[in-house]
């Protein structure tokens, strides 16, 4: 919150978009400094503070390729202006391998490991809830939205299997209440989502089976992680955020090697 004001016996860093030089050393009468939320692990902090929204989630993990350094740092930036817990934050630094040789398919394999591996994480670690961010999410500029939809996602609670904040904006959604929306989807998106301990079995399962048939020369049409776990609809617990509270934001895509400009 770039409003706070150190107390007298405080002495604080300001996390957001800084560049490296911007008053990011102790000044003369000042008990403020700023600096860019990547060197926000170099520091010892005695408290850290974010918006109660927040408070419920206990991991926020960005999935983010190496190379692309640049998303990661946008994404950090990004995570500072809804005031987001830095420190729940788990890099995952994924990597291009090779499954199948395919340039493309090896694409959409990666991805979904990618989204099991933190799934594996979140659920062997003995978490209750997690926020998985793929790295080219972007939130709304109505950050009041942000942050009134994810506290009351957790207030009202609801039972879900997934809870995306951001979706296609293709396919069937079914207003549920005046907060969320039912996703009948045949392909979702997997850029930003909720999952709770209860049932981050289910959403396991699917990533994984989908990543198993993949490597069998399975389609990914059929079984990458935005389209596969669609066979738990039947449930009826899978939900979206009736109004969109993020997106993915353009910029040049790794899968599809092109801009991506979609805005879902």
């Amino acid at each position: 919150n770039p409003l706070r004001e150190p107390a007298e016996d405080e002495f604080i860093i300001q996390y957001g978009e800084y560049p490296h030089t911007y008053e990011c050393l102790p000044r003369l009468n000042s008990r403020t400094i700023y600096r860019h939320p990547l060197y926000f692990n170099q520091v010892k902090h005695d408290t850290i503070e974010s918006h109660k929204c927040w408070d419920k989630i206990n991991q926020i993990y960005i999935l983010n390729l190496i190379e692309r350094k640049d998303r990661y740092m946008t994404l950090l930036v990004e995570l500072c202006r809804v005031h987001a817990p830095l420190h729940k934050i788990y890099h995952y630094k994924a990597k291009k391998d090779e499954f199948l040789k395919d340039r493309k398919i090896d694409a959409y394999i990666g991805a979904t490991k990618n989204h099991l591996d933190v799934v594996n994480h979140f659920i062997d670690n003995k978490l209750s809830y997690c926020l998985i961010l793929e790295d080219d999410i972007t939130f709304i500029s109505n950050i009041n939205r942000v942050w009134n939809h994810i506290e009351q996602i957790f207030i009202r609670p609801y039972d879900f299997d997934i809870c995306f904040i951001a979706y296609s904006k293709y396919g069937e959604i079914k207003e549920f209440d005046d907060l969320l929306s039912l996703s009948y989807q045949d392909c979702t998106t997997s850029s930003a989502y909720i999952l709770n301990a209860e049932t981050a079995n289910k959403i396991q399962e699917c990533l994984n089976t989908g990543f198993i048939e993949m490597l069998k020369g399975g389609s990914p049409n059929i079984y990458c992680c935005d389209r596969y776990w669609k066979k738990i609809q039947k449930d009826n617990k899978m939900y979206v955020l009736t109004e969109k509270c993020a997106y993915q934001h353009v910029s040049h895509s790794d899968i599809v090697n092109n801009i991506n400009y979609t805005f879902d």
